[in-house]
């Protein structure tokens, strides 16, 4: 080899730094003259001169410089012989020999530059490339014959290729230039080193086999390594690296490696989605794309990822969406995996594929919801439940979906439709949102309980039947105040703070009309208790509860014989409100009184004293026995008036419960018109407690106020769709009855069947507001 270090001075340094091209060509012509200068000589007068004295003390004495006579001539073998010389380094480079004797690298590159300078480097660059095609000719032929496996063919290619580039660099420091002066002057003309690249190029690609082969080893060795296989990575990338230099990847090597990945990993696949988990085929999944891309960072062009992954992506993800989906969503769901869950979103985020997981959260949520609501044990546990599944749904879009926007869209869609397949549904969660603020949640601060509600809130917001929650929470609340229920006033203000935000406030403006009576209440017995009418009130403390009526529920009225001592108190309040706010009438609602009766039982020995926290009907009933020990149902019934329905389940409540103060006999657990009672002293002693909470069966919703509640709902739809009728036909004057039937389901935000639409038409018809057209009986107009 050579080595552009070791530069040899071909002759002595003095003439070596004086002598010019012309003067050395000379030298090879033997022009017997003496050179001093480039094309120039002396004279002999001068010489003698200048031997003779110095220009300092003969200043008279001058230097003349003369052309050449006779210009230079080279010899006619000159180019051969120069040729010679260079093939024979050339070939020693190809042979790999160390040294050609007799000739350094400065010699070679003196050679090429003579004949460069004349005129004679296009043939010198023919003679070049000829050289350079005998040589790789030579060299892939004998390639093509070897008959070897992958790997050691790969490792001969890439020997070759080394071999060629380094003699290429060797050759190309001998004819640098040639290539910094014929080449950069001839625009056709490839430099040394792209000559070399594209004769090899030329035959590489000649010889078919070889460029298959390659291929296919390249291929095969890239198979072995996914199969866990070990590898030589730098031979593998070394001769990848060569196809590029060749500009055979794009075209010959990337296409069939597509090809071959998308072949692996389609009957990879197909095998592994029939006996791997969804859980473990996701971590296959990701791990296998994990490995092309370090692959593809370590081998392949830029270019090649995208085409490769995608190619993965496809085959191992894409072609099996649904079996996944399938196979394995409702588990992870049902098992919150969410580990399992966020790479199922990553995966088919890459793939555009995230519909289908919201089609399926849709469909898991709506059956699994469906379960619930149509579980025979509704009204025990079913909101529970509900809110229990919703708070799993939230806390897997949060973690595990990114709060996606389009999977919150289809949740809400999904609970929309699970919360509304029942009305009863929004009568449930209003029913729960009693339980809780009526007996509040032990153990838990401010902030948990603001939680609870929040939750609540996340399903009330998605019930189209809002107003039956209105209605049944309208009622709850009422107790509440009245029997004084309500674990937390902060709570119940901050559940009417959320229904105002969630529905405005002409929503909750009755509820909160509802507390202000409450509180205005508060201030009436405070003045009652400073005038004169409270002091005709001795034997017992009255407390009164005074109520608007368009605010809060209506209560049938109720007819009840109380004692006259109480009645007197009646209507002491009765006169002191009536000459404070004139004009206004009582309406007194004894069914939502509660009295707390001190009761003595006397023994021999001592004298013992309990109280009863008991309704009014309960209190009534209990003061008879003042004057009896003993009552049959017929008397209590004569001397309180209270109605039958009613009567038997007050007497239940007092004689058959677990905390009783009566004795019924016959004993049972159902109340006839013939039993009998007493005061059952036994069980009102042996109780513990001083204050005795006796179960007040009427606080209680019974089935009869639920269809009162749900009647009443229904006939303020009636009135809702009448005016939302009105209001468009006075707006179009004509209107056919699809279109007016479209704008009434846009406009009306409850429930609505279209059969119950047309009835109200009818009745609108019937009362003259609007009648059909003449000529189209389909088509209303609306009168003035």
């Amino acid at each position: 080899m050579f080595s552009l270090g070791k530069r040899p001075i071909p002759l002595n340094e003095e003439l070596a730094n004086k002598k010019s091209k012309q003067e050395i060509l000379s030298d090879y012509s033997k022009t017997p003259s003496t050179t001093y200068k480039a094309g120039m000589i002396l004279s002999p007068s001068a010489q003698r001169s200048s031997s003779s004295s110095s220009p300092s003390t003969s200043p008279q004495n001058k230097i003349t410089i003369k052309p050449f006579k006779v210009k230079p001539k080279i010899g006619e073998s000159f180019e051969q012989e120069t040729w010679t010389t260079l093939q024979i380094a050339i070939q020693a480079i190809h042979k790999k020999e160390s040294t050609v004797p007799s000739i350094s690298l400065q010699q070679l590159y003196n050679a090429v530059e003579d004949l460069c300078v004349h005129k004679m480097g296009e043939s010198l660059y023919q003679k070049l490339e000829q050289e350079l095609n005998t040589h790789i000719k030579s060299v892939i032929t004998d390639l093509s014959k070897v008959q070897a496996n992958s790997s050691s063919f790969l490792e001969l290619v890439d020997d070759c290729w080394s071999n060629h580039c380094d003699q290429m660099m060797d050759i190309r420091n001998i004819f640098i230039y040639l290539d910094r002066t014929l080449v950069l002057q001839s625009p056709n003309l490839k430099s040394i080193w792209e000559l070399g690249i594209q004769i090899f190029h030329k035959y590489f690609t000649e010889a078919h086999e070889v460029l298959k082969r390659t291929i296919s080893a390249i291929l095969s060795t890239i198979e072995s390594e996914r199969k866990g296989e070990v590898i030589d990575h730098t031979l593998c990338k070394r001769v990848i690296k060569m196809l590029c230099a060749l500009e055979l990847y794009n075209d010959n090597f990337q296409p069939k490696l597509i090809i071959s990945t998308s072949g692996f990993y389609a009957n990879e696949s197909k095998e592994l989605i029939g006996t791997l988990d969804v859980s473990n085929y996701l971590i296959h999944i990701e791990k296998r794309l994990n490995e092309e891309t370090e692959r593809s960072r370590l081998y392949f062009e830029v270019g090649t990822f995208h085409h490769l992954i995608r190619t993965v992506e496809k085959q191992v993800l894409v072609q099996h969406i649904e079996e996944i989906i399938s196979k394995g969503f409702d588990q992870l769901m049902e098992e919150s995996r969410l580990d399992d869950l966020s790479r199922l979103y990553r995966l088919f985020q890459r793939v555009s594929s995230l519909p289908s997981i919201i089609v399926a959260l849709k469909s898991y949520i709506k059956r699994i919801g469906t379960v619930i609501v149509n579980s025979n044990d509704a009204d025990k546990s079913q909101i529970q439940e509900l809110l229990d599944f919703r708070q799993k749904q939230d806390n897997i879009i949060s973690s595990c979906f990114q709060s996606d926007n389009d999977f919150n869209q289809g949740v809400k869609e999904s609970w929309e439709n699970v919360l509304n397949i029942h009305s009863e549904t929004a009568e449930l969660l209003a029913k729960y949102v009693d339980s809780k603020l009526r007996t509040g949640e032990k153990g838990l601060s401010d902030a948990e309980f603001e939680l609870i509600l929040d939750r609540v809130m996340a399903l009330f917001r998605h019930l189209r039947s809002k107003d039956i929650f209105e209605a049944f929470y309208k009622k709850d609340l009422a107790k509440r105040l009245i029997l004084q229920r309500s674990a937390s006033i902060d709570a119940e203000n901050s559940m009417i703070a959320k229904l105002k935000i969630e529905c405005g406030s002409v929503y909750t403006m009755k509820l909160e009309n509802m507390f202000k009576d409450i509180q205005i209440s508060n201030d009436l017995m405070t003045s009652f208790s400073e005038s004169k009418f409270r002091t005709k009130i001795t034997d017992f403390n009255l407390e009164v509860k005074v109520l608007t009526t368009n605010c809060w529920p209506s209560y049938p009225p109720c007819s009840i014989q109380i004692p006259a001592y109480l009645r007197a108190g009646e209507e002491s309040f009765k006169q002191f409100y009536s000459q404070n706010h004139s004009g206004r009438c009582l309406s007194w609602i004894p069914q939502l009184g509660t009295s707390l009766l001190e009761v003595k039982i006397f023994s021999p020995k001592s004298t013992i004293t309990k109280e009863l926290h008991v309704s009014a009907f309960q209190a009534v009933c209990l003061l008879l026995f003042n004057e009896s020990k003993s009552l049959k149902f017929s008397e209590i019934h004569d001397k309180t008036q209270i109605s039958i329905p009613e009567l038997k389940l007050t007497l239940q409540s007092l004689a058959c419960a677990k905390v009783r103060v009566l004795s019924k006999n016959p004993k049972g657990k159902d109340v006839d018109d013939n039993d009998s009672f007493d005061v059952d002293e036994e069980k009102i002693t042996s109780n513990k407690l001083f204050r005795i909470k006796i179960n007040n069966i009427q606080a209680k919703e019974t089935k009869e106020e639920q269809v009162k509640t749900h009647e009443g709902v229904c006939q303020d739809r009636q009135y809702q769709i009448d005016a939302a009728i009105v209001r468009i036909m006075k707006t179009r004057k004509t209107l056919n009855h699809t279109l007016l039937v479209s704008q009434l389901f846009a406009q009306l935000k409850f429930p609505v069947q279209a059969q119950d639409l047309k009835k109200r038409i009818e009745s609108l018809i019937d009362r003259e507001y609007m009648e059909r057209d003449s000529k189209n009986k389909t088509v209303y107009n609306y009168l003035a």
